[in-house]
């Protein structure tokens, strides 16, 4: 069976592997992206489904993320993280996301 693919996009790497090592998920694949540039090139990895995004991007990348996504595909599905939450949420938040 193929792994599910989601992109994980956030504005520091550092935050992103914190994230992808609370996960733990063999399961799926995993894209990290920390721009736009980053994430024009994962949405073209086939099979992509779900986009996460963290809080720390500034709201012009988040909505021109947001954009980019939708014109890429009409199947893949975008997940915004709070702000509130900090850095550290961004593991459960995912979590939840991806819970089956």
């Amino acid at each position: 069976m193929e792994k599910r693919k989601v992109i994980l996009l956030g504005k520091m790497q550092e935050n992103l592997n914190k994230g992808l090592a609370a996960l733990d998920r063999e399961d799926v694949d995993f894209i990290t992206c920390t721009s736009l540039e980053a994430l024009a090139e994962a949405l073209r990895v086939e099979g992509v489904d779900t986009v996460i995004t963290g809080a720390g991007l500034d709201l012009t990348i988040r909505l021109d993320a947001v954009r980019m996504i939708f014109e890429a595909s009409d199947d893949i599905s975008v997940h915004m993280k709070d702000y509130d939450s900090g850095p550290e949420g961004f593991g459960p938040f995912a979590r939840k996301v991806l819970a089956d």
